[in-house]
């Protein structure tokens, strides 16, 4: 007889389980209809309140940020130097997405009369214009191994990069080939029908 009490105690609570999570369902339901005919989104609330909540854990679990100020001298030196090479590697990215010219077609372009004929000035050399003084500037720094970059190489990429990005939104309408817009492009290593 001890065996058929132990069985029947256990599908008692067997059933009582299921009993639990029925009613459990129906209320989380019955919100759901409550929150559907008031108009309010009780339940979805509540989700987003916990969202916020365990998000909010997890922020205070993070270690806080020091300031420069706060870290000795060699962790200093060491952060400026990841954060620069990330920048220096954009900068590179952004420098071979502009030129899509070889050197040796650039330096061929640069000697033509079609590319002296546009351009402003230079102040140090008005027989060049910036334009052509800047091709000339890209063939050096193409040509150079890029571990031995220095400061004014990723300067003058940069200017390249946002010279070409700029004057490429302003492409006049049709044909372009034997325009002064393409020519002025290609004196900074870009040739817009590539």
């Amino acid at each position: 007889m001890a065996k058929r009490t132990t069985k029947k105690k256990a599908t008692k609570s067997k059933k009582s389980k299921k009993a639990s999570k029925k009613t459990k369902t129906k209320k989380a339901k019955s919100k759901i209809a409550k929150s559907k005919t008031t108009g309010r989104r009780t339940a979805k609330r509540k989700v987003a309140a916990g969202k916020r909540k365990s998000a909010a854990k997890k922020q205070k679990k993070r270690a806080p940020r020091r300031s420069e100020a706060e870290m000795p001298w060699p962790e200093v030196r060491a952060a400026r130097r990841r954060k620069s090479e990330g920048r220096e590697q954009r900068i590179v990215r952004a420098f071979e997405r502009a030129v899509n010219m070889t050197p040796n077609a650039l330096a061929k372009w640069l000697e033509t009369s079609e590319s002296a004929s546009v351009g402003t000035p230079r102040k140090a050399n008005p027989s060049e214009s910036v334009g052509q003084w800047s091709g000339r500037r890209i063939i050096e720094i193409r040509n150079k191994n890029p571990l031995e970059y220095e400061a004014e190489d990723y300067a003058h990429m940069r200017k390249v990069a946002a010279y070409v990005a700029r004057h490429s939104a302003q492409r006049p309408k049709g044909d372009v080939k034997d325009t002064r817009w393409r020519y002025s492009l290609m004196n900074w290593g870009h040739d817009p029908l590539k």
